[in-house]
C-alpha cells in the first residue's frame, strides 16, 4: 500500500481476507462432510465471518462520521488531542466588523453614508 493510501484501506483488505477465508472453510465442509471439517468450518468460519463483518461495519461507521464532521465544519481531532481553547476563540474573533453602528471607517472610500 502506498503511504498516501486512504486511512481505512487496510481494514477493508483484512475484512475481505477474513470473509474469503470464512467462505473457504464453509465450502470445505461441503466437499469433505466428516465430523472434524464440519466442526472446524462452522466454528472458525463463523468467527472469521463475524470479525469480517465487524471490521467492515467499523469502516462504514467511521467514514460516515468523518463525512458528517467535514460537512458540519467542525475541527478534526488530530493526534487524539482536543484543540486549544485559544484556537477556537481566534476563529470566532475573525468575524467581519459590522457596519450597522454607523462607523465611517468601515465604509469603502468614495461612498457616503445615508
Amino acid at each position: 500500500m502506498s503511504p498516501g493510501a486512504r486511512p481505512f484501506e487496510r481494514w477493508l483488505v483484512v475484512s475481505c481476507v477474513c470473509a474469503l477465508a470464512a467462505l473457504a472453510l464453509m465450502t470445505w465442509q461441503i466437499f469433505d462432510p466428516t465430523v472434524w471439517p464440519v466442526i472446524v468450518a462452522m466454528s472458525l468460519g463463523q468467527v472469521l465471518g463475524t470479525a469480517s463483518f465487524a471490521m467492515f461495519g467499523y469502516v462504514v461507521f467511521a467514514t460516515w462520521r468523518a463525512g458528517r464532521r467535514a460537512a458540519s465544519g467542525s475541527m478534526p481531532i488530530v493526534g487524539g488531542e482536543l484543540p486549544a481553547p485559544e484556537a477556537e476563540a481566534a476563529v470566532e474573533m475573525r468575524a467581519p466588523a459590522s457596519t450597522s453602528q454607523g462607523s465611517k471607517e468601515a465604509l469603502p472610500s468614495g461612498t457616503h453614508s445615508a
